[in-house]
Parts: C-alpha cells; sequence; structure tokens
C-alpha cells in the first residue's frame, strides 16, 4: 500500500501587517513604559533620599538612647562627695562641741578634733598635766549620760622636755544618727 498525500487546507503565508502591528505595539508599549520610568524617577530618588534621612535619624536617636542608658548608670563624680555631705549633715556635731565645752578642767587642753561621720565616731587629742586631770576631764565629759559614751583609747606621758602629756579619746555616736 502507497500512502496518499492530500491537502485539504491551503496553507496561507502570514503576511507582514501582522508582523508590522505586533511591532508598533510592543514599541508603544517599550515608550510608554519608557515615559512612566522618567516620571517615576525623580519620586524613587525622593523617596531613597527621605529613607537615607530618616534612617540616620533612627540611628542617631538609638545613639542618644543608648548614651542616655549609660550616662544613667553611671555615679555622677560628685554623688560620693554629696553622700559624705549628707553624712557629715546627719552627724550631731553640735552636740559633742556641747559636750567638750561643757567639761571645763585646769590642766586639760582640746588640741585636735577628728569627726568621722561615715564611721559615726569622734576622736578627740588632748593635752593634760597629769593622769588624774585626764581622769577628771573624762569624768566631767560622761557626766549626764546613762553610759559612759567617751573612752580613753590612748594617755602617753611626755618624756621630752617641752612637750606635754597627750591623750585621745573617743566616742561612738552611730547609734544617734539613726
Amino acid at each position: 500500500m502507497k500512502a496518499l498525500k492530500v491537502d485539504f487546507a491551503i496553507k496561507r503565508p502570514i503576511g507582514a501587517w501582522p508582523w508590522v502591528l505586533l511591532i508598533l505595539a510592543l514599541g508603544s508599549f517599550a515608550a510608554y513604559q519608557g515615559s512612566r520610568a522618567g516620571v517615576q524617577q525623580p519620586r524613587v530618588l525622593a523617596l531613597q533620599e527621605e529613607r537615607a534621612s530618616l534612617t540616620q535619624q533612627l540611628d542617631r536617636a538609638s545613639q542618644a538612647r543608648r548614651d542616655g542608658v549609660a550616662r544613667s548608670n553611671v555615679v555622677p563624680v560628685y554623688a560620693s562627695d554629696a553622700a559624705a555631705v549628707a553624712k557629715v549633715a546627719g552627724f550631731p556635731v553640735d552636740r559633742v562641741l556641747l559636750s567638750l565645752e561643757s567639761a571645763q578642767v585646769q590642766g586639760v587642753k582640746v588640741t585636735g578634733l577628728e569627726i568621722s561621720a561615715s564611721e559615726g565616731s569622734a576622736r578627740v587629742e588632748l593635752e593634760f598635766a597629769d593622769h588624774t586631770a585626764l581622769l577628771a576631764y573624762l569624768e566631767a565629759i560622761n557626766a549626764g549620760e546613762p553610759k559612759p559614751r567617751w573612752v580613753l583609747l590612748q594617755a602617753q606621758v611626755g618624756a621630752v622636755a617641752g612637750v606635754g602629756s597627750t591623750g585621745v579619746i573617743v566616742s561612738n555616736w552611730a547609734a544617734e544618727m539613726r
């Protein structure tokens, strides 16, 4: 058997007009897109600049917040001095001075006073003529106290000519500072 070739439809070649119309349509679409890009380009650049500006503002605000947190965590230099001043202000200096001034004994002279507000104590350096005068001064300074507040810490008899005997008495005022 032999195959038969039969053409029922005539093949027509596609003409140039559909191709020309397709090229014109694609060209006009490309031109339209180009014109839109030309219009949108300044807006895109403006948005990019605005985004960069907002990013910088956000970075500065974040840095300021971090700096603020860092500053708040740092103890100011004056804080320790202020705390010391507050402790001295809470220390009963007037009562210490009143008790020292009220005890007048012949042969005993106060030569130094050191107040330690942080420890709540007072330290007084004395010059005395003899031990009886020193003990009389200690008795006079503790007069009226239910429990002796002032205690003799040190007494030294002067061995060198011209240097009198010296002593140190201390008291604790921490209980009254609370």
